[in-house]
């Protein structure tokens, strides 16, 4: 039974001033006085690299760690053993990473695309682990007030959730945006603890998300939501399920830092005294609730560990839960819906912005897909293909020209299957062959449409003004118009000056010398592998 526990009740703790490991606890049930127990610690970075800040800590199906900050590193995935097997980290300035959660995975042990949140820069991006390729990126600063992110999840039926603070306006809010292939597109609604300027067409009021601190997806769509002073259930819509006050217990104390469910159904939430970050302190604790309770908003603490060494900055379900931040949520590994590849059809077949290409000139693929079935289609990887030579007598493995993962097409909907690059040397010259080819999550695949071919041929000179890119945003001109906002999710560590940015998502036109000015603010980010 102890063992049981420990799968059930287990929590990683992550605390403040930097460490290497993260101290793992659990209940022992075993017993009618339910006990914490110390589970040992889970290496995070090496002991070489030395003791490290870490805002956010997602364990992957895999048992990697996906770790947010590492002293101003960016994100990192790193093994078991400590060791990375991945990072992106800023070339130029040093970010304030507060959150990564992953959006999109190919496969176990493969996530393809991962939200991040830095709060130095009031910016959200989407990169792609497996091309290090940054993706997508949208600011969510506001005139005067740097937006510092709480947390950022991918929600199931393609969606993704943004708490954030606006501290220089007194203002929080959770921001819901659908989301296409592990990218978000278009906000749905947002969740404001109050009135401001400029609010999206669709804004709910909810005074119980001020002073946010952390978010987690709940298996029933709704969010568990930490805040300063309080705990609560909140649906997307903006309903208030449950919520309770740390006043309202005698035996919690300080302010709340973050809170998850386990796998037992109980709710761990860690608390903490401000101001001794790096100190034991009585108030640095993590709690056990009854979520029974906590429904008819009463709180029972049904056990407590020891005061700790530090602040507890974030916990995270001891053997993981998904990495996307929603309980049990595997973005791409796990099906949705019960519908079938074959529901799927071509509602505009495959389409090249050009017949024929010389080695630099920029290809530009795109094809419709429709679901004509009844029930939402998941799709772990579409993309389309390219062989050299005619369709059907190539012999050489394809190559992907675009690629898209994770995708939930719902029924009588339809996906854009889209994505731009350029043609360089590694395409032969002559015929090419491509085709649009979906896999499901049990590794089926289909094939769709009818082929479409292009021609790489020899350059001859002649050239072209304009290319076809996707945009991936800017640097705002107008970021010296952003504040200075210290933010209510942060643990205790000040943030330095940022600027704004913003991305459309689309594909445009751009002069080769707006070329050469997109392409140096992609040099601001460096992407490795190690």
């Amino acid at each position: 039974m102890a063992s049981t526990a420990a799968a059930e009740d287990g929590v990683a703790i992550i605390p403040n001033g930097g460490a290497t490991e993260a101290r793992v606890f659990d209940l022992d049930t075993s017993q009618a006085d339910i006990r914490v127990r110390d589970r040992g610690r889970r290496q995070l970075v090496s002991d070489a690299l030395g003791p490290v800040a870490i805002r956010d800590l997602k364990i992957l199906p895999d048992d990697a760690n996906l770790l947010s900050d590492v002293d101003g590193r960016g994100i990192a995935i790193t093994e078991t053993d400590g060791s990375f097997s991945y990072s992106f980290a800023s070339a130029t300035e040093r970010p304030r990473v507060t959150s990564a959660s992953v959006t999109a995975y190919a496969g176990l042990g493969a996530p393809t695309r991962v939200l991040v949140t830095d709060s130095n820069r009031s910016l959200a991006f989407v990169v792609d682990p497996q091309n290090d390729e940054w993706v997508w990126q949208q600011s969510f600063a506001m005139p005067g007030a740097r937006a510092t992110f709480a947390q950022a999840i991918a929600l199931p039926s393609q969606r993704a959730a943004f708490g954030i603070n606006w501290t220089a306006l007194g203002l929080s809010a959770v921001d819901v945006y659908t989301v296409q292939s592990g990218e978000p597109t278009t906000i749905i609604r947002r969740l404001a603890s109050a009135q401001h300027p400029d609010p999206p067409p669709e804004t709910v009021i909810v005074p119980e998300l001020a002073e946010l601190r952390d978010l987690m997806g709940l298996p029933n769509g709704n969010l568990l939501v930490t805040t300063r002073f309080g705990l609560s259930e909140i649906t997307t819509e903006g309903d208030v399920v449950w919520k309770v006050d740390i006043g309202e217990s005698a035996e919690l104390r300080g302010e709340f830092a973050t809170a998850r469910l386990v796998p037992s159904g109980r709710i761990a939430v860690a608390t903490f005294e401000p101001g001794v970050w790096t100190s034991p302190h009585e108030h640095h604790r993590v709690h056990w609730l009854s979520a029974s309770e906590l429904e008819s908003e009463r709180i029972e603490v049904l056990a407590s560990t020891d005061a700790l060494e530090a602040a507890p900055a974030r916990i995270e379900v001891a053997d993981g839960h998904g990495g996307s931040g929603t309980f049990g949520y595997r973005p791409g590994l796990d099906a949705v819906g019960s519908g079938e590849l074959s529901d799927l059809e071509m509602a505009r077949d495959l389409a090249f912005n050009a017949a024929e290409y010389a080695h630099g000139d920029w290809m530009f693929a795109s094809a419709l897909l429709e679901n004509t079935g009844t029930d939402t289609v998941t799709v772990s990887q579409a993309s389309i293909l390219a062989t050299p030579g005619a369709c059907g007598a190539s012999t050489q493995a394809p190559r992907a020209i675009v690629e898209a993962t994770a995708l939930e097409i719902g029924a009588g909907e339809t996906f854009e299957l889209q994505d731009s690059l350029e043609i360089d040397d590694s395409f032969t010259l002559g015929r090419w062959c491509a085709k649009v080819v979906l896999q499901d999550v049990a590794g089926n695949t289909v094939e769709l449409g009818t082929p479409g071919t292009f021609d790489v041929v020899e350059d001859t000179g002649g050239g072209s003004s304009t290319v076809i890119v996707r945009d991936l945003g800017h640097w705002s001109a107008d970021a010296a118009d952003v504040g200075v906002d210290m933010g209510v999710g942060d643990a205790g560590q000040d943030p330095e000056p940022g600027c704004a940015c913003s991305a459309s998502g689309r594909s445009v036109e751009l002069s080769w010398v707006g070329l050469l000015l997109w392409g140096a603010g992609s040099l601001l980010w460096r992407r490795r592998r190690l």
